[in-house]
């Protein structure tokens, strides 16, 4: 029999810092914040924010210069060129209402404007972003080859367009969108009208536009909702999708979001006012209208064979009041009704799954309209492991003011773990909490409030192979070949939040005593670890 510390010896080994390099060391007498700090893989740049709390004023620190003060500097959405140049924009204020900005490169001010705006690009070697002056909106631009500074057409307004399809809990921000051909794209209002852009072509100008909704099709085409006459949210009617040039149908109102069939025909809601937020709604495939109902619809989409699947939230009278019921409709034919339907998904051969709930709020997951789960006050994150067992979170309120938490059961293949006070998210990028590999390996996070007065909490990682110590701080969670990763902290000053990190790797340390951990990015091809480690005015890149 093996020794067992030679085991644990060994176990660590493997996982030893394959590469642990000082990147930079700042030294400027403010404390170090390793969420000022942004690095970039492919050239080995890194910019930083000093703030200065004393004389409250912002230096950018790049590899190749630093900047003069400013009130106000971002890091985050700095950009990288090729060459490891590092571009962002910092801006002063001129009075209380008045800005001045200026576009920066390697802390050196290569412009200044009135405003610049978030979601720039750079593409081509040309960073596209929103700019005003003078009370006019422009997309602007800089080579980052040349040094060439361009100005677009000024408008009364401008909006970005091109919105993330994944997952988010907050309002989107749009940024610059770009055609297939490089073209950079957006929205633009001059007067009573808006209209999109697209190079320096407009198209065509129209009473309203909802910038939320636009899309790209499959061949490349913006695709988004107009009004002929009026404005969202003020007045129905006169509103239609518009894909290309092409307009469909009008409507008192469309909504999205607008999906794609295999044949580029968009996919989305029109409704019709027939009341007091009383509605007549129908599926559109492209100018092809669905049978209509008296209610709204949402949550459409394609089961694996192609057939269209939405659910229906229809009206109807109980003992002469108003109520309603949803129904999940697959190609056409109604299920059965629920009080409420969500999450749906389907597994092979088109059956559907989702969570539904009943007339006394108890919610459960139903596949094939027979209820496979136990009910609950809440469910969320379901999924099938490759045994065909079900996996979902179960929650039951508890009562705050009476110090009763809530309980939450997790069950995963067949077993049954908590209660827990709550389950933390795991993946914030996903909306998942549960995560889960190729091999049905899963991890979770679950916590639990230790102190009622100071909102202290503790929490720890469980997997299917062993379960971690609790820490005062978990986060970014992650499962690569067959490896659980996740950043763990614990509180070496309450009073200021101040932590002390580690980078875990199955559940063992392998960086620890850290001021920060931060950009935590796993390689699809190599499967190489790494990160930006923080301690004492140093930033190292971590490799394993």
């Amino acid at each position: 029999m093996k020794n067992i510390s030679t085991v644990i010896i060994l176990s660590v080994l493997a996982f030893s810092v394959s590469a642990q390099k000082v990147i930079t060391t700042i030294n400027t007498g403010n404390r170090v914040e390793g969420y000022n700090f942004k690095y970039d893989n492919k050239s080995g740049s890194f910019v930083y924010n000093d703030y200065d709390t004393t004389a409250k004023k912002n230096v950018i620190i790049t590899q190749k210069g630093k900047s003069r003060q400013y009130d106000y500097s971002v890091q985050y959405s700095a950009l990288f060129d090729a060459d490891g140049n590092v571009y962002n924009y910092a801006y002063n204020l001129v009075t209380d209402t008045v800005y001045k900005y200026f576009l920066l490169k390697n802390g050196d001010e290569i412009d200044s404007y009135d405003y610049i705006g978030e979601g720039w690009d750079i593409n081509n070697n040309v960073i596209y972003f929103l700019a005003k002056e003078g009370g006019k909106a422009y997309i602007a631009s800089y080579n980052t080859k040349t040094g060439e500074v361009n100005g677009g057409k000024k408008y009364d307004d401008i909006y970005l367009v091109n919105f993330p399809d994944q997952y988010y809990d907050e309002e989107p921000v749009g940024n610059i969108g770009f055609t297939k051909d490089g073209k950079p794209f957006y929205l633009a209002v001059e007067g009573d009208n808006k209209f999109l852009v697209i190079g320096d072509t407009e198209q065509k100008h129209y009473s309203d536009i909802d910038w939320y909704m636009t899309k790209t099709d499959l061949n490349g085409e913006l695709t988004y909702v107009a009004k002929s006459k009026g404005n969202f949210y003020t007045e129905n009617g006169n509103t239609f999708l518009v894909q290309g040039s092409k307009e469909y149908k009008s409507f008192d109102y469309i909504f999205g979001p607008v999906l794609f069939d295999k044949n580029n025909n968009p996919v989305y809601v029109s409704s019709d006012s027939i009341g007091d937020y009383k509605y007549r709604s129908r599926m559109m495939l492209g100018s092809k209208e669905s049978k209509s109902y008296n209610g709204n619809i949402y949550e459409y989409k394609f089961t694996p064979s192609g057939k269209l699947a939405y659910v229906l939230t229809r009206d109807k009278k109980i003992n002469g009041g108003d109520s309603y019921e949803n129904i999940l409709v697959i190609d056409g034919e109604e299920g059965k009704p629920y009080q409420s339907i969500s999450n749906l998904t389907f597994t092979y051969g088109d059956v559907p799954v989702f969570t539904a709930s009943n007339k006394n709020n108890k919610y459960f997951v139903v596949k094939d309209d027979k209820v496979i789960s136990e009910k609950y006050d809440n469910i969320y994150d379901y999924r099938f492991f490759k045994d065909g067992s079900l996996s979902y979170i179960g929650n039951n309120f508890g009562d705050y003011e009476k110090q009763v938490p809530d309980k939450n059961y997790i069950y995963i293949l067949g077993k049954k773990f908590g209660p827990y006070e709550f389950i933390s998210m795991a993946d914030y990028t996903a909306g998942k909490y549960i995560l889960t590999d190729e091999n049905d390996n899963y991890v979770f996070v679950s916590g639990k409030l230790i102190d009622r007065t100071n909102y202290y909490y503790k929490y720890k990682v469980t997997t299917n192979k062993w379960e971690s110590p609790e820490y005062d701080f978990i986060d970014m969670v992650k499962m690569s070949n067959g490896k659980v990763i996740y950043v763990s902290g614990n509180y070496t000053d309450r009073t200021n939040y101040i932590y002390k990190y580690s980078l875990c790797i199955n559940n063992m340390p392998v960086a620890e005593d850290y001021e920060s951990i931060s950009e935590l990015i796993i390689d699809k091809n190599s499967g190489m670890i790494s990160c930006i480690g923080c301690k004492n005015n140093s930033f190292y890149l971590l490799e394993f």
